[in-house]
């Protein structure tokens, strides 16, 4: 399938979760990005599953009808897949497709795992981290290798590789037509402040942390003209949220958006963009953010600090933390020189640093050496 390195490359690529999030964006990146290197890549999804959706027109993509993580016939015709592939590896992007791919080795003994670790909680099972016919781990920060490490993982088996933001989405966008449209859409004079987020609505994402810290800086806001804060994302914290809102008294300061289908251009129209986590493996959303050219405030949750340096990309303020939170946000809105400043390095680092081309290559040089060393 590929050579790196003076070793023969036989990768299957399995995906089993059912919507599109970052890992997703991040696995389409990926194959794109090996595809116009002329090393495209055979990869199994979920059948009904967003990537099935997207990939559909594929030739080299199968969807698998899957039950869940314990489904031993999907195992069984994924083991049958690689085999008719000629794969030697397994890339698995999820847990389930971890698990999956497990059980598929069972059936076709041949097979080595490369596991991509996206998520920062501590794995429930940590025996599934330890088995033998695992060959290394893809860590998506340096965080995430941390925890592997505390599951008995030695450190030789995991790579970190960081996600990649696509500049191309980013490079047709007129910064002023999304301003303007943003505004209109919300009914906000011209010249309003606006904040985002976008994230799924759960508590590890740090939403309501975000409300705390714009009730507290609202009155400093808002002596500075019109604000508004713009939540993206959908979640089971939506409810509790809109209510907290209220009840902090931001009421219509605060937009829930739902999923939005056009982020680049809902990105480059906000004056700031957020990332409040508690938890996070690494945030490619703040990758994107950079790349529309808004300035950043992160936590510093998980691989967070590894992708925006703070007072130079951005800022980094302690997770769990409203009213630090809420000094930064006063700090962007009062001095709007320093701000750009922020977002213009950070643009130029992401174009550096998180090039899919390069998140690719530094794939591919993990698999390589992952199976050099399970030979």
């Amino acid at each position: 399938m590929s050579e790196t390195g003076g070793v023969h490359l036989r990768v299957l690529h399995v995906h089993a979760q059912r919507g599109w999030r970052g890992g997703e964006r991040q696995m389409e990146l990926l194959l794109d990005s090996l595809a116009q290197r002329r090393l495209a890549m055979p990869a199994v999804v979920r059948a009904g599953g967003a990537l099935a959706e997207r990939w559909r027109a594929r030739p080299e993509v199968v969807a698998l009808r899957v039950r869940g993580a314990w489904d031993l016939w999907a195992a069984l015709r994924l083991s049958r897949l690689a085999r008719e592939r000629g794969a030697r590896l397994l890339a698995a992007h999820d847990g389930t497709a971890h698990t999956l791919a497990l059980w598929a080795a069972r059936f076709h003994p041949a097979l080595r795992l490369v596991v991509h670790r996206r998520v920062l909680s501590s794995p429930r099972w940590r025996r599934k981290y330890r088995h033998g016919c695992i060959a290394g781990f893809v860590a998506v920060s340096g965080a995430v290798a941390r925890v592997l490490q505390t599951c008995g993982v030695p450190e030789a088996r995991i790579r970190v590789v960081y996600d990649a933001a696509d500049p191309r989405r980013f490079a047709a966008l007129d910064p002023a037509r999304c301003r303007r449209t943003l505004r209109e859409r919300h009914r906000l004079p011209p010249g309003a402040f606006l904040v985002g987020a976008a994230a799924q609505l759960e508590p590890a994402k740090g939403i309501r942390d975000l409300l705390e810290a714009c009730a507290h800086s609202a009155g400093a806001l808002e002596r500075e003209g019109a604000w508004a804060l713009l939540i993206a994302g959908e979640g089971p914290e939506r409810g509790s949220l809109g209510r907290r809102a209220r009840e902090t008294g931001l009421g219509e300061r605060v937009r829930f958006e739902g999923y939005v289908r056009e982020l680049p251009e809902w990105l480059a129209g906000l004056d700031l963009f957020v990332v409040p986590s508690r938890r996070e493996g690494l945030g490619s959303v703040a990758l994107e953010a950079a790349l529309a050219g808004v300035p950043r405030i992160v936590t510093d949750a998980g691989g967070l600090p590894e992708i925006v340096e703070h007072e130079r990309t951005g800022l980094v303020v302690p997770a769990g933390d409203p009213r630090a939170l809420s000094c930064a946000l006063l700090e962007i809105r009062s001095c709007p020189a320093r701000a750009r400043a922020l977002a213009q390095r950070a643009a130029a680092r992401v174009r550096e640093a998180h090039a899919p081309e390069r998140m690719a290559a530094e794939t591919l040089a993990a698999y390589a050496a992952f199976a050099a060393q399970s030979k």
